[in-house]
């Protein structure tokens, strides 16, 4: 059976990266500071009340008459 060898990274091959890494950052152009905002002004701009047209609700009729013989049967019920 064939055994593998696993790859072994080299401590210093690590450390040149490191040193190109750093070596590149040095030598690229700095960037610019992103400018600064305007100025916020002290203008408040004033909005117009928005009217809303109205709503004309229909009246409810409600059934007394049933709403009462109902109470008395629920009453009548409860008595027993």
């Amino acid at each position: 059976m064939l055994t593998r060898k696993r790859p072994v990274v080299q401590l210093t091959s690590l450390l040149d990266l490191l040193f190109i890494m750093i070596f590149i950052a040095l030598t690229a152009p700095p960037v610019p500071p992103d400018p600064p905002p305007p100025p916020i002004s002290e203008v408040i701009m004033e909005e117009p009340p928005v009217e809303d047209p109205p709503v004309e609700v229909p009246p409810v009729e409600e059934p007394v008459e049933q709403v009462a013989e109902e109470i008395e049967k629920i009453e009548a019920e409860n008595a027993r």
